[in-house]
Parts: structure tokens; sequence; C-alpha cells
């Protein structure tokens, strides 16, 4: 048997997250459904610190910057 879930607003999604039980959690609204966010911002935090230091000690010449507009290159300045 298949149920269909109703759609959740905006306002429902904000009311959803300040609920005290969802204060130390994450979530995002998409395409009318809550979901759950796995991720939280420290390891976020040390991801991006070491993906430029990453970045830094194997191509310290490269530049990423966008192509036409459209996509994001990877170009070698040397």
């Amino acid at each position: 048997m298949f149920t269909q879930q109703k759609e959740i607003t905006k306002e429902d999604f904000y009311r959803f997250v300040a609920l005290p039980e969802n204060r130390d959690r994450n979530f995002e609204y998409i395409a009318g459904e809550i979901v759950e966010v796995v991720s939280n911002n420290e390891s976020s935090e040390v991801a991006a610190v070491l993906i430029g230091e990453l970045h830094g000690f194997i191509r310290p010449s490269a530049q990423i910057r966008p192509d036409n507009g459209r996509r994001w290159r990877l170009y070698d300045q040397r």
C-alpha cells in the first residue's frame, strides 16, 4: 500500500527546526521535505582546511577560476 506524504511548507519547516528537541540537529528543506544533515560544522571546517593545505602543497601555482561563466576549471600557472 502506498501512502502519499503531505508536502511541508517553509513555515512548517521553521517551526519544526525551532522545537527544543531539534536544537542540536541540522536540517535542510529540500523539495518540500525535511532532511537531516549528517555532517557538522566542525567536520566541514576540518575538511576545508585539509583541502586548502593539500591544494597548496600539490599545485602551488594553480588557480581555480570560472570558464565562460558556466564551469570552474583548474589553470596551471607554470
